[in-house]
């Protein structure tokens, strides 16, 4: 859970001794009913945990063998024997290819095939080993370039407040769920805003999500279907009753619908009444399957409302 996201930094301000000890308190307690529920020892009990956290890193590594076998047996085809120049251009045009029907993405093929031609000048490309070892090269400095995962951001006062936006089923309410129970496993105490007043059984789904994670939750009013004003009273109570973080569950909605993204400009600048910066943390949630298509999402939101970072989802679907 949570893999998307940075480890978490510690909080600025403090907390009390005795809410700590009533967090810790809840925590223990939560965990013995579960034992209790599951009529297990505490030893059978971890065992089962451990073995069911080692499941789901073996399921996620498994979705991602048939890709990296698929793309081993390509490049290997591709390169085959290497003797002679004009082999080596053969081989170079058919591996760029590959790698741009892998979504690698053009930019990337670009720079990869860049500094295989170099080397390829420089006469260092003679076997399959050495066109491998340049590629491996080139990607690895091409991910530390673009940089990596960060921590989520805390506000110097609290509460964070973080936004999650994206389109319909990208997996917002269940990331929501997913950091909401991080936090509360760290003994801070969450709030959840759930202003997706438009889906259908939208608020029973995060109300479940606050159940599951035991934090609390704020409804829209009855009839309500304004999301700012839920916002702004879960922002609100937020501050006034010492909550560490408050999560805002927004609407799905594509960004090529003017009306929707005016009113989460509206619910953004909400926030800015209490947080004179806005939102701690503006998170775009996107499924992993829709590739680089995520890209033009994330560009218009930006523009929109501005973002600070990304939470990709289903990352165990597809190649993609």
């Amino acid at each position: 859970d949570g893999g998307c996201f940075g480890p978490s930094q510690d909080r600025a301000r403090a907390r009390p001794r005795t809410a700590t000890v009533v967090a810790v308190f809840d925590f223990l307690k939560q965990g013995q009913k579960a034992l209790e529920d599951s009529g297990q020892n505490i030893v059978d009990y971890v065992k089962k945990r451990a073995e069911e956290d080692i499941a789901k890193v073996n399921a996620f590594s498994d979705g991602l063998q048939k890709s990296r076998e698929r793309l081993a047996r390509e490049l290997s085809a591709t390169l085959g024997s290497i003797t002679t120049d004009a082999e080596l251009e053969e081989a170079l045009e058919n591996l760029e290819e590959v790698l741009i029907t892998s979504d690698l993405g053009m930019d990337t093929v670009d720079i990869v095939m860049e500094d295989l031609r170099a080397e390829a000048t420089q006469q260092r490309l003679r076997t399959e080993d050495d066109v491998k070892a340049t590629l491996k090269g080139t990607l690895v400095r091409v991910l530390n370039d673009r940089g990596g995962s960060a921590p989520l951001s805390v506000g110097s006062e609290a509460p964070t407040v973080v936004v999650f936006v994206g389109a319909n089923g990208m997996g917002k309410t269940t990331t929501v769920g997913k950091l909401a129970t991080r936090y509360r496993k760290e003994g801070k105490r969450v709030l959840l805003a759930a202003c997706d007043t438009f889906r259908a059984a939208a608020v029973e789904q995060l109300a479940t999500w606050a159940d599951r994670a035991d934090v609390d939750i704020v409804k829209p009013l009855e009839g309500a279907k304004n999301p700012s004003s839920t916002a702004f009273r879960a922002v609100k109570k937020g501050q006034e009753e010492g909550y560490d973080v408050v999560i805002i569950d927004t609407s799905g909605r594509l960004h090529t619908n003017h009306n929707l993204m005016g009113e989460l400009r509206k619910l953004v600048s909400v926030v800015k009444k209490f947080k004179k910066g806005g939102a701690d943390e503006t998170l775009l949630v996107v499924d992993a399957s829709i590739g680089r298509n995520a890209m033009s999402q994330a560009v218009n939101f930006q523009q929109e409302i501005g973002l600070t970072g990304l939470a990709i989802t289903k990352l165990d679907g597809t190649a993609r």
